[in-house]
C-alpha cells in the first residue's frame, strides 16, 4: 500500500473536521483510486458529503461502505441519519434497527430512530426508544428532554412522567430553556396556568430570541383569558419568526375573541400565505380558510367570504360548517336558490 494513501486519508480527515469538505471528499476520492476495497475511506467520504448537503452521494458512499463490511453499526446508523436529513423517515428506521441489531448499545441508533417514529406519528415507539436511549445515558439532557416531549405529546397519564423528565433535566441543568418550555406545556396542559408563565417565562429569559417559547406563553395568557397579553406575546413571537403560520393562526383566534375582524383576517392571510401548500401552489388550510371566512362574514364581506368557504368545500365536500356558513352568506345577499341548495347539502349530510 502506498505511503500518501494514509497521508490522503488522513488529510482528508483533517480537511472534514475544519470544515473544508470539498477538500476532504476530493482526499478520499484519491484515497478510494489507491484502495477500493477499505471500507473506512468510503464512510469517512459519506460523512463529508453528508456535512455537505450531498445526502444522496453520502448514502451511496455508505451503502458501499456497507457492502465491504456489513456488520459496522455507525456505517447503518450514518446512512439512516442521511436518510433522516432527506425525511425518509421509514428508510432511516430500518437502517437504525440494523445498527441496533449489531450493537444493542447504541445510544445514536435509539435517538435517532426516537425522532423519526416521532415524525412518523408513532408516539409510544418514539417513547420506547427515548427510554432506551435514557437507560443507556441516564443522564443525557438531550434524550431526558425529548422523552419527556413525547410523553407530554401522548398526554393521559403520562403527563406525571413528562414532569418527571423535565424536572430532572432542570435539576441536571438549571439554564436548559427547552425543559423549562416543555414543563410549561405540561402544566398548561394539568391547567396550572400560573405556574406555565413561570416556566415559560423562565426559558423566555435564557433565550430570548426563541419565538417558539413566545408562542407557548401567548397560548398560555389565552387559555388563561388573558387576551391582550396573549396578544403581546405572539406579536414578539412574529417579530423573531414572521413566517410562522402556527403564531398567525394562533393570534388570528385572538383577535377574532376580540372582535378585531380585520386584524384576524390579516392574520389568517398570512397563515395560508406562509403554511403547507399542495404541488400546485396552493394553500390546503381548510382551517384558515374557514376562519377567515367567518371574519369576512361579520364584517359583512359576504362575497369575500363566499370565496373562502367554496375553496374549502372544494377540498372538503362534506363541510358542513363552510357548507352551512356559506348558505348564511348566500341568504345575505339574498341569493336564496345557492342558500336552499347549500343547506339541503347539510341536512342530507346530517339529518
Amino acid at each position: 500500500m502506498p505511503n500518501h494513501f494514509k497521508a490522503l486519508f488522513n488529510r482528508g480527515f483533517a480537511c472534514d473536521k475544519i470544515g473544508q469538505f470539498d477538500n476532504a471528499i476530493q482526499d478520499y476520492s484519491k484515497a478510494i483510486e489507491i484502495d477500493p476495497n477499505n471500507a473506512y475511506t468510503y464512510y469517512n467520504k459519506g460523512i463529508s458529503l453528508d456535512r455537505k448537503g450531498d445526502y444522496d452521494e453520502a448514502i451511496k458512499c455508505f451503502s458501499k461502505a456497507i457492502s465491504i463490511e456489513p456488520n459496522k453499526a455507525d456505517f447503518y446508523h450514518n446512512r439512516g441519519f442521511a436518510y433522516r436529513k432527506k425525511r425518509e423517515f421509514d428508510n432511516a428506521i430500518k437502517d437504525y434497527q440494523n445498527a441496533i441489531m449489531i450493537d444493542p448499545n447504541h445510544f445514536k441508533a435509539f435517538y435517532n430512530r426516537a425522532f423519526c417514529w416521532d415524525k412518523l406519528g408513532k408516539y409510544e415507539q418514539s417513547e420506547a426508544d427515548y427510554q432506551s436511549s435514557v437507560d443507556l445515558q441516564p443522564k443525557n439532557i438531550s434524550a431526558l428532554h425529548h422523552l419527556g416531549t413525547i410523553r407530554e405529546k401522548i398526554g393521559g397519564d403520562k403527563l406525571d412522567l413528562a414532569l418527571e423528565n423535565f424536572n430532572e433535566v432542570i435539576r441536571i441543568d438549571g439554564s436548559y430553556a427547552p425543559s423549562y418550555n416543555g414543563r410549561g406545556l405540561v402544566w398548561d396542559r394539568f391547567f396550572k396556568f400560573d405556574e406555565a408563565i413561570k416556566d415559560f417565562t423562565k426559558a423566555i429569559e435564557i433565550d430570548k430570541k426563541n419565538p417558539v417559547y413566545l408562542h407557548n406563553r401567548g397560548c398560555c395568557y389565552r387559555n388563561m383569558g388573558d387576551l391582550e397579553n396573549s396578544i403581546k406575546d405572539f406579536n414578539e413571537a412574529i417579530k423573531l419568526d414572521d413566517r410562522n403560520p402556527i403564531i398567525y393562526s394562533n393570534r388570528g383566534l385572538v383577535n377574532r375573541k376580540l372582535e378585531r375582524y380585520e386584524l384576524a383576517i390579516q392574520d389568517y392571510t398570512n397563515e395560508i400565505k406562509y403554511g403547507q401548500q399542495d404541488s400546485q401552489g396552493r394553500s390546503n388550510n381548510i382551517k384558515a380558510f374557514n376562519n377567515r371566512a367567518y371574519c369576512l362574514a361579520k364584517l359583512g364581506r359576504y362575497k369575500e367570504a363566499i370565496v373562502d368557504y367554496t375553496t374549502v368545500i372544494q377540498q372538503d365536500k362534506a363541510n358542513i360548517h363552510a357548507l352551512h356558513n356559506r348558505g348564511i352568506s348566500y341568504e345575505r345577499l339574498a341569493r336564496y336558490k345557492e342558500a336552499v341548495k347549500d343547506f339541503s347539502r347539510v341536512i342530507e349530510i346530517d339529518p
